[in-house]
């Protein structure tokens, strides 16, 4: 039950901020596209893909916190390892030197390992601790890691030689991941821009020409318009999305 009140607490203010967000989102598009309070309620429903996607950028973000993390904190097991330390200490070990490196920034990393050495302390297997890590987390690469120390524990196989490789393989999919990135950067500068235009060419003629555009927000037809320039470019932004979007 704390966990859960814990959940809430944390999750309320976030979801205030996003709807505040949105809504702010949402009176400027009315003023700038309409001009007409009335359409607020209409436009109500792009709060929900709005909020959506705030959530998949968070979950993004959070994936490569988590992923920098592991790889730091499997650096920091391979070096207490190599020094005769068992995966229980070098684990005890890596707590406070994760908890320096981070110099105080929200690394999620850091209360997840927490959580492992606690459960150490109560006696539940590591492996199993970085089976939850990993669920917790959602990282393939974490579940894998917690796959491979399980068979190495078993079979008394070579912790150090089974660190190595997952640490060059973790640096080469992540090296990978940084290429592609800055490879999409410019098309993804690009697509924002585009996606902009409709609404910057909206703003130019409303401050320089009210006049001119009024026919958009005093008639009906120039509502209808003005609806589909918003409903092609949502649908420019999801399909761009889908075409550069990338899964790691």
């Amino acid at each position: 039950m704390k966990n859960i009140a814990l959940s809430w607490r944390n999750t309320i203010p976030k979801r205030f901020l996003q709807v505040a967000a949105g809504e702010l989102l949402l009176v400027l598009l009315d003023l700038l596209c309409y001009g007409d309070r009335i359409w607020l309620l209409p436009l109500q429903l792009l709060l929900i893909p709005f909020i959506r996607e705030w959530d998949k950028y968070r979950e993004r973000s959070l994936k490569g916190k988590y992923s920098r993390g592991f790889r730091n904190l499997l650096q920091s097991l391979m070096i207490s390892v190599q020094a005769g330390y068992t995966i229980e200490n070098a684990l005890r070990a890596a707590l406070p030197e994760l908890e320096k490196n981070s110099g105080g920034r929200k690394d999620p990393t850091v209360p997840e390992l927490r959580r492992i050495v606690h459960g150490m302390d109560l006696g539940i297997p590591v492996e199993e601790l970085f089976k939850i890590y990993a669920r917790r987390t959602g990282s393939e690469d974490i579940m894998h890691f917690a796959g491979v120390l399980e068979i190495v524990k078993n079979t008394g196989g070579n912790l150090v030689l089974v660190l190595k490789k997952t640490i060059r393989n973790f640096q080469i999919k992540m090296d990978t991941q940084k290429e592609i990135k800055v490879i999409l950067s410019g098309v993804v500068y690009e697509k924002n821009i585009m996606l902009m235009m409709p609404l910057m060419v909206f703003a130019y003629m409303r401050v320089t020409d009210h006049e001119y555009m009024s026919c958009l927000y005093e008639t009906v037809p120039g509502h209808i318009l003005t609806s589909l320039v918003l409903a092609g470019t949502a649908v420019c932004y999801y399909w761009t999305e889908s075409m550069i979007r990338i899964n790691f």
